[in-house]
């Protein structure tokens, strides 16, 4: 061990006998096996190097561990997460494995030659690297070696994977869970591994409490795991930006670890978190080994640095079986009491019913919740928001009638009957879908709903008929699909759909009971029905008749225009399913030469226009994803009747004037519309790090083409 020489040789002395009885946080974590005494001089002391360097060669490189000289960022595990048998915790594991970009982008395999313990040591190739193998100034290490998510592109822009799914591990945290990058200027194959997250710690107790799982969301949709980025620079911390496609949610996988009995005994979980805000606090979902859930939340603003570790207060653990439990929030905190005749299930009694850390509601029943009777929850206003727990089939007439501020709600995929003004008059629910299982709904089920702008009606044999004014007065409501199962639609269901844009008929036999007001004040909006019953909708005698001139034929099976595919998202026009490409097979054009290449595919391929792309950027639901070619999109719509339609846009980056323009493609793409800028050039599409935006640009940039057609 090697110390600096400006120390004295008395601290040296006492030095050496710290670091024998001190560990320090680094891979997977330590703990300090000494006196509580002797940390005030282990903080102090800068990392000290146990082996000596090797000399710079392709195949050995030496790595070491991260350590500083502060005592508020030194990381370790405190006196009481010990072992049973007091042995340190593990840092290095044998084999394990690292990716090395060995001043090229060829993702290289390495591994670890030292035994488990270990805080440095020798790697050793094992396989040449996959990429462009494109040069670069610097050597740039990541652990764990990951083949297919790990990679560091042209612009050195290095792309690595925090994992969704952690395992757990006595005292510290899990294999692979703890990612490090380390960058040097390759004069010596020397890596000093620097963590790129923190740690949260939590400490749980309880009677006889066995877990299978724990799981960490924040309360304002915070990424915690999946895809993220960072440009390696020599001699600084690793700073990494999650991409818009990372998940919101990590969770340790426990094996069943059973829990401590009491406070001083609680059971230490790690959990390694990207550095994040959590400004409204966070969720932690504990489920035992038979499924029984317990949830805490904090809302306190609470920050997780990088290589710090964050610790909570010990909490004592009762799962509680999720079928029993009702959640719910209201806007101004208070406890909802359902009606006193609602029935929930059979001899069912509310046991509990509090607001907890002024958080949520929680309703808990003394069995199975099968049902929410009639009138349950009838003008709550206050009402937020409700989870309805899996295992109800009913929902009962004007359950939740009048609950005007409720935004959304999900119903479990047993649901059956939806009684009759179950969500009446809910004017701020925005969004409903309902599963498969339902085979009944009643009338007036949605009517004055007046934001719901996504409905799905289920596709089952059961599910026959839409009963009187269903949805009535559902003013924001763009689109449906009536699907091919209902055989009878009644009087009102749609009168008053203000905004609707299309109604799809699937039936081939016209369903019965239509009438004059069925459709009526639908913004006359076209009435899709299949072609070979084309002619029995538009000669109908009954209320069919009064729509016949809004009857048109559902697309063509082939769904192409002049050999090139399309796919209809709900917004009125048929969106090309690639970019226009020239004949190089680039998607850049500039300005002239994209409206071109939109129109040479003939028939009515055009550019769109800036409000086309609002609207699919309005109504569709956009996910990042990474595609064998390019990073982008995928777009799907979520307008009544096409949802599932998707289309995919990729990263096609742009070329101008500056150098810059050509180190885009990786995450950012460019769409040029056609409607002209208000000041200059014209108005495109743009999206990076989740963000979608439409301005205008000059004529000279060259950016990609999605063709639409009429």
């Amino acid at each position: 061990m090697i110390v600096y020489s400006f120390l004295p040789i008395v601290v040296i002395v006492v030095l050496t006998a710290v670091f024998a009885l001190i560990g320090y946080t680094m891979k997977k974590g330590i703990v300090l096996q000494s006196l509580t005494c002797l940390l005030a001089v282990s903080c102090t002391v800068h990392e000290m190097e146990t082996m000596t360097p090797v000399s710079a060669e392709d195949d050995v490189f030496y790595a070491s561990m991260e350590s500083y000289s502060a005592p508020d960022t030194r990381v370790y595990v405190d006196m009481g997460t010990l072992t049973s048998d007091g042995k340190f915790l593990t840092l290095w594991d044998a084999k394990d494995q690292i990716s090395i970009f060995n001043q090229n982008t060829l993702n290289k395999q390495y591994e670890f030659l030292g035994e488990t313990g270990a805080n440095a040591g020798y790697f050793k190739k094992l396989s040449e690297g996959t990429g462009t193998g494109t040069s670069v100034d610097y050597v740039c290490a990541v652990y764990p070696y990951d083949k297919s998510n790990t990679s560091l592109n042209d612009a050195g822009v290095l792309t690595l994977t925090l994992p969704e799914k952690q395992k757990y591990r006595d005292g510290t945290f899990g294999l692979k869970a703890n990612t490090m990058v380390s960058t040097t200027d390759g004069m010596y194959n020397l890596l000093r591994f620097k963590n790129v997250c923190g740690y949260l710690v939590l400490k749980l107790w309880g009677d006889n409490v066995t877990v299978s799982s724990i799981k960490l969301e924040g309360r304002n949709g915070e990424l915690l795991s999946g895809k993220a980025t960072m440009t390696p620079a020599l001699d600084t911390d690793p700073t990494i930006k999650m991409k818009s496609s990372a998940k919101t949610s990590i969770t340790l996988d426990c094996k069943n670890v059973t829990l401590g009995t009491d406070e001083a005994h609680a059971t230490v979980f790690w959990l390694v978190v990207p550095p994040t805000r959590f400004k409204q606090g966070f969720t932690i979902t504990v489920t035992d080994e038979n499924g029984m859930v317990f949830i805490k939340e904090t809302g306190q603003d609470r920050t997780v640095e990088r290589n710090h570790v964050s610790t909570m207060t010990a909490i004592e653990v009762k799962p509680l079986d999720p079928k029993n439990v009702i959640y719910y929030t209201t806007s101004d905190k208070s406890i909802v009491t359902p009606d006193e005749n609602a029935v929930f299930g059979e001899s069912l009694t509310i046991i509990s019913n509090d607001y907890i850390d002024d958080l949520r509601g929680v309703m808990v029943f003394n069995g199975n919740v099968t049902q929410i009777g009639d009138n349950a929850f009838a003008n709550c206003e206050e009402l937020t928001s409700m989870t309805i727990p899996d295992g109800v089939t009913t929902i009962g007439s004007y359950a939740f009638a009048g609950c005007h501020y409720l935004p959304s709600i999900n119903i479990p995929k047993g649901v059956t009957d939806i009684g009759s003004c179950a969500f009446d008059c809910c004017w701020n629910l925005d969004n409903i879908l309902l599963p498969s299982s339902v085979s009944y709904i009643g009338n007036n089920a949605f009517s004055d709903c007046h934001k719901l702008t996504g409905m799905t009606i289920p596709s089952n044999e059961n599910l026959k008929d839409i009963y009187p004014y269903t949805f009535e007065n559902c003013w924001a409501l763009t689109s449906i699909t009536i699907p091919e199962n209902i055989t009878s639609i009644w009087e009102g269901v749609f009168r008053g759909c203000t905004a609707m844009n299309s109604i799809t008929v699937q039936a081939v036999t016209p369903p019965e009971h239509v009438s004059a007001d069925t459709f009526e004040d639908t913004n006359d909006c076209p009435i899709y029905v299949p072609a070979e019953s084309f002619s029995d909708y538009k000669n109908a005698t009954d209320g069919w008749g009064d729509y016949a001139s809004r009857i048109h034929t559902i697309d063509s099976p082939n769904h192409e225009i002049q050999g090139h595919a399309y796919v209809d998202m709900g917004t009125g026009l048929k969106w090309a399913t690639i970019n226009a490409e020239r004949e190089d097979g680039a998607f850049l054009f500039v300005w002239a030469d994209g409206k071109a290449a939109a129109e040479s595919w003939g028939g009515n391929w055009r550019l769109p226009t800036k409000e086309e792309f609002e609207i699919l950027k309005d109504k569709s639901r956009y996910t990042w994803t990474w595609a064998s070619t390019n990073d982008g999109y995928i777009v799907e719509s979520q307008i009544q009747g096409y949802v599932g339609n998707t289309i995919f846009l990729p990263t096609t980056g742009r070329f101008d004037s500056s150098p810059e323009s050509t180190n885009l493609f990786d995450s950012m793409g460019y769409y040029w519309a056609s409607t002209p800028g208000e000041e200059y050039g014209s108005y495109h599409l743009e999206f990076e790090d989740g963000e979608i935006l439409l301005y205008p640009c000059h004529h000279e940039v060259a950016m990609g083409i999605r063709p639409v057609a009429d």
